[in-house]
């Protein structure tokens, strides 16, 4: 029903017929929620919960007629569902929960080994392995990377202040692009 459109007598009636005392209401405003609370319980909806005192004041009742949606998120703690999704196109959420659970590089038997520069702006980076997953590399850090990881990671490159400049913030300070890995051996 379209109780905007009707008048006060009208929802009057409304309300007689459907057994609900009105006699605090003042304005129509008050009438169209008594109303639309008489609808919302009529139609069975689950979520309204019919209270067996009534609410004295107007404000009780609106109070009493809002109905709060609480939805439930669903956790997944694994960031395996992320594998193979490019990082620039995820959400604040997906990229917060990589930077948190991504497991540190675990190293190869054989491979190249590399050291992680150590002119990074944080302690870490998050990298894409060849198997598309995401992967930590510390700071500094040597690792022994397999011949394909080192494949998909040689040419990944980091913008750092530079050296002139390094202590320098906002708009005085100048970038360059360095390589984030340096190899130590062949």
């Amino acid at each position: 029903m379209d109780f905007i459109k009707m008048t006060v007598d009208q929802l009057k009636v409304f309300l007689d017929e459907n057994n609900v005392d009105y006699k605090d209401a003042k304005v129509k405003a008050d009438y169209l929620l008594l109303a639309e609370t008489v609808q919302v319980d009529q139609e069975g909806d689950s979520e309204v919960h019919i209270l067996s005192e009534q609410p004295t004041s107007i404000a009780e009742k609106v109070k009493s007629a809002i109905k709060i949606e609480r939805t439930e998120t669903k956790k997944v703690d694994d960031v395996s569902y992320l594998k193979g999704r490019d990082y620039s196109q995820l959400t604040v959420g997906e990229r917060a929960m990589i930077r948190e659970q991504s497991p540190e590089y675990p190293g190869s038997e054989k491979g190249v080994e590399v050291r992680v520069t150590d002119r990074l702006a944080t302690n870490w980076r998050i990298v894409k392995l060849a198997d598309q997953s995401y992967s930590k590399l510390l700071k500094g850090v040597q690792y022994v990377l397999s011949q394909v990881d080192y494949d998909a990671l040689k040419n990944e490159q980091v913008k750092v202040k530079t050296e002139a400049t390094k202590t320098k913030c906002c708009g005085q300070a100048k970038y360059e692009s360095i390589a984030l890995l340096e190899v130590l051996n062949d």
